[in-house]
């Protein structure tokens, strides 16, 4: 995260040898990441409208293995 919003989510499996699939997690914090960084956006500037589309780059952790993901988020 920076002064302009979320740039990168990374979500680590803490359960060890989880069977967990960790997409849903990621999934619902892009959708979070993606109104919060809009709301932030729109209410510094009223006159610059939100964004209406965006990818954000993830990375899940589950011990030592790595997946790396590209989740868009759009507005309705």
């Amino acid at each position: 995260m920076n002064v302009g919003g979320v740039l990168l989510l990374v979500e680590e499996n803490k359960v060890y040898r989880s069977t967990l699939n960790p997409e849903p997690q990621l999934i619902g914090e892009a959708i979070a990441a993606f109104q919060y960084n809009n709301q932030k956006r729109e209410s510094r500037n009223p006159q610059k409208p939100g964004l209406t589309r965006y990818v954000f780059p993830c990375g899940a952790m589950a011990g030592s293995h790595t997946r790396f993901y590209k989740i868009p988020g759009h507005k309705h």
